[in-house]
C-alpha cells in the first residue's frame, strides 16, 4: 500500500453541536469531491435521545445511495476487520469515546457522561503512520496508531468495535436537482409528521427487491423522532420538578445548548434550499418570513426553559412551554408543507454537484 499524503484539514466540515456523525459523513463527501450540501436538503429532523432534544437524524435514514451513489453500512467487528475494510478501499466512521482520543480537548467533553458516543472518520491507512483520521468537531486531521483508535472504539465490555463503512458505488446516473429537491422536501415532511414514507420513497421502491422493507425500517427507526420528540420532551419537563436540583439543572443546560443548535441548523437548511431552488422574490421573502418565525419560537422556547430553572410557579412555566411547543410544531409543519409544494413546482436550479 502506498503512503498517503498529508491530510487536508480544510476538508473537515462541522455541521453543528452534537452533529459529529453527520459531520463525518459530510466531510467524507467533501473528500471525494462531491457537494456536501445536498445531504442538508434531507436533514430537517428532530429527535429526543438520552433526555436531550436534538436535530440529529438516525444514520439508517440517510438516503446516501439515492443522493450520491454511496453505500453506508453498519458493521460490528474488531481492529482487524476495520483495517481490512480500509485495505479494500472503504472509509469508516467509528463510534467511539471522545475522552480516549489523545487530541480531543477536555473542554469539549460535555455530553459523554450523558451517554452520547463520538464519531470519527477514518479515510485510509498509511503503512507507516497509521489510520488517517478526520474529526470535524475539533477540526483535527492527522494520523493515529491503529491501537489508539481501537482503544477509543471499545465502548463496551469486550473488544467489539461498532462502525459504518462508506463505499462509492458505480452508478449509471444520479437524480437531477429537481428530483432531489422534491424527494428530500417530501421526506422531511413525512418524517416530521411521523408517517410511513411509502409514497415519498417511490424512487427507492424501484431500485431493488428489498426497498419496501427499507421504507418500513426507516419509519420504525424514526417512530420516536420528528414532532413526536416534543411529546417525550414535555413528559420529562413535567417530571423535572420531582428530580434532584443537580439533575434538573443539568437537563436544562444540556437541552438549552442543543435547542440553540437546532435553531441555527434550521436556518442553514433553509439557506441550502434557497441556494438550490430558483425562487422568485416573493417566494424567497415568504420563506425568509416563515423561517424567521420558526427561529424566533425556538429562541423563545429556550428562554422559557432557562427561566424554568428558577421559576417560582413551575406549573405556569410548564404551561407556557407547552403552548410555545404547540405553536412551534404548527409553524414547522406549515413551513415543510410549503417547501414541499415549492419543490414540487419544479423550482430546482442547476448546481454543480
Amino acid at each position: 500500500m502506498n503512503a498517503l499524503p498529508e491530510l487536508r484539514k480544510e476538508c473537515n466540515f462541522k455541521l453543528a453541536f452534537m452533529e459529529c456523525f453527520t459531520s463525518c459523513v459530510m466531510t467524507y463527501i467533501r473528500l471525494i469531491g462531491r457537494d456536501h450540501r445536498i445531504l442538508l436538503l434531507d436533514y430537517w429532523n428532530l429527535d429526543y435521545e438520552f433526555r436531550t432534544l436534538m436535530s440529529s437524524k438516525n444514520a439508517r435514514n440517510f438516503p446516501l445511495d439515492y443522493l450520491y451513489g454511496i453505500d453506508l453500512k453498519f458493521q460490528s467487528g474488531d481492529a482487524a476487520s476495520l483495517t481490512e475494510e480500509l485495505r479494500k478501499g472503504s472509509s469508516v466512521i467509528l463510534l467511539c469515546m471522545a475522552s480516549r482520543l489523545e487530541y480531543f480537548p477536555q473542554a469539549y467533553l460535555t455530553m459523554e457522561s450523558s451517554g452520547f458516543q463520538h464519531s470519527v472518520l477514518i479515510h485510509g491507512l498509511d503503512p507507516l503512520r497509521g489510520y488517517a483520521v478526520f474529526d470535524p468537531m475539533t477540526d483535527y486531521a492527522g494520523y493515529l496508531a491503529p491501537e489508539a483508535v481501537a482503544h477509543a472504539g471499545k465502548t463496551g465490555r469486550n473488544d467489539t468495535l461498532h462502525y459504518f463503512t462508506l463505499v462509492q458505488k458505480k452508478v449509471d446516473s444520479l437524480p437531477t436537482n429537481r428530483e432531489i429537491l422534491e424527494f428530500c422536501a417530501g421526506r422531511n415532511l413525512v418524517f416530521y409528521r411521523g408517517e410511513k414514507p411509502e409514497t415519498v420513497n417511490k424512487v427507492q421502491d424501484e431500485t431493488g427487491s428489498d426497498a419496501r422493507w427499507k421504507i418500513w425500517y426507516e419509519w420504525f427507526a424514526n417512530r420516536r423522532g420528528g414532532s413526536q420528540s416534543f411529546k417525550y420532551f414535555i413528559a420529562d419537563l413535567k417530571d423535572a420538578p420531582n428530580w434532584p436540583q443537580a439533575k434538573r439543572d443539568a437537563w436544562i443546560k444540556r437541552n438549552s445548548t442543543t435547542i440553540s443548535s437546532i435553531r441555527l441548523l434550521r436556518q442553514q437548511i433553509w439557506e441550502t434550499y434557497r441556494d438550490f431552488m430558483s425562487l422568485d422574490q416573493a417566494d424567497a421573502e415568504e420563506g425568509e418570513r416563515q423561517i424567521g418565525e420558526i427561529s424566533e419560537k425556538w429562541r423563545r422556547l429556550n428562554y422559557l426553559l432557562l427561566k424554568f430553572k428558577s421559576a417560582g410557579d413551575r406549573d405556569n412555566a410548564i404551561e407556557l412551554m407547552e403552548n410555545k411547543i404547540a405553536e412551534l410544531q404548527q409553524s414547522e409543519m406549515a413551513f415543510l408543507a410549503w417547501l414541499k409544494q415549492k419543490a414540487g413546482e419544479g423550482h430546482g436550479s442547476q448546481q454543480n454537484r
